[in-house]
C-alpha cells in the first residue's frame, strides 16, 4: 500500500481475529472523509497489491469487484465517536504546516524580540464590558451543558452497564512483549485497542440502546475531543458482529 499517496484516511488499522469456533479473519478499520464508494477507489488505486491482501480472503475474486467484496463483508457501526468532525486530513495538515510556519519564525527570533514576544504574552487580557458578557453568557451556557449531559448520563450508565463479559484471548492489543518492535514504536505515540466481547444472553436491545443514547452524547453532549472528560481518544466505535452475539470495541 502506498500510503504516502493518501489524502483521505485520518487513522487505519489491520487485525488478524482468532476464534476457537471459527476460521482466523481479517478486520480492517478506517476513519475517512466523505462518502465510501470515492475513498473506495482511492484505496484501491494506492494499493498496487490489493490481491496479496484481499485475495487471501474468501469471497474476493479480483480487483475489478473490490468494492462489491468490501460491502458484502461490511459491518455498520453502532456506537461512533470521533474528537473533531469537522475537521477533514486536508484542514488538519493545513494547520499543522501553519504551527510548524509559526515555530519556525519564532525560532529565528532575536532574543530582545523573544523578551519581548514573552512579555506580551505573560500580560493579562482587558476585561471590558463585553468580555464580562461572554464571559457570562460562556459560564451559563456551561453550566446548563453540565445540568443536562447529568442527567443524561443518569440514564445512559444503567443501560451501560452490561455486566462481565468474555474476551477473546489475543485479540487486544495490550500484550508488549509480543509486538514487534516497530509497532511498540507506534503504540508509544498512539495508543490502539481492539477487544471483542460475547453479548450475554437477553442483552442485545439493552446494548443498542445503549450504543445509540452514548452516540448521541458523543456527538452533543461533550465539548469536542473530552468525551466523558477524556481528552486522549481520536476516535472509537462499538460494532455487533455474528448476528449480534459479538460487540467489537475499536
Amino acid at each position: 500500500m502506498r500510503l504516502d499517496e493518501d489524502r483521505l484516511t485520518h487513522c487505519a488499522r489491520w487485525a488478524i481475529v482468532t476464534d476457537p469456533a471459527m476460521p482466523p479473519r481479517l478486520l480492517f478499520a478506517s476513519e475517512f472523509d466523505g462518502d465510501l464508494d470515492p475513498y473506495l477507489d482511492a484505496l484501491a488505486d494506492q494499493t498496487p497489491q490489493l490481491e496479496e491482501i484481499w485475495g487471501r480472503c474468501k469471497g474476493f475474486t479480483d480487483r475489478k469487484h473490490f468494492k462489491s467484496f468490501i460491502r458484502a463483508n461490511a459491518y455498520p457501526t453502532q456506537g461512533f465517536y470521533i474528537s473533531f468532525l469537522t475537521e477533514t486530513v486536508a484542514s488538519i495538515r493545513r494547520k499543522i504546516a501553519v504551527r510548524l510556519e509559526l515555530e519556525a519564525a519564532l525560532d529565528h527570533l532575536s532574543p530582545d524580540l523573544r523578551q519581548i514576544v514573552a512579555l506580551l504574552a505573560s500580560l493579562p487580557a482587558a476585561v471590558g464590558p463585553w468580555r464580562r458578557l461572554q464571559d457570562t453568557v460562556s459560564t451559563t451556557y456551561r453550566s446548563f451543558q453540565r445540568g443536562w449531559l447529568n442527567l443524561a448520563l443518569a440514564l445512559v450508565k444503567p443501560l451501560s452497564q452490561l455486566g462481565q463479559t468474555t474476551r477473546y484471548p489475543r485479540v487486544a492489543s495490550e500484550g508488549w512483549d509480543t509486538l514487534i518492535p516497530r509497532a511498540k514504536a507506534l503504540t508509544n505515540i498512539d495508543g490502539q485497542m481492539i477487544t471483542i466481547s460475547t453479548i450475554k444472553p437477553g442483552r442485545y436491545w439493552r446494548v443498542r440502546l445503549a450504543l445509540a443514547l452514548n452516540e448521541f452524547l458523543g456527538k452533543y453532549g461533550w465539548a469536542p475531543g473530552q468525551f466523558a472528560d477524556v481528552g486522549t481518544l481520536h476516535s472509537f466505535r462499538l460494532v455487533l458482529i455474528d448476528g449480534g452475539k459479538r460487540i467489537i470495541f475499536l
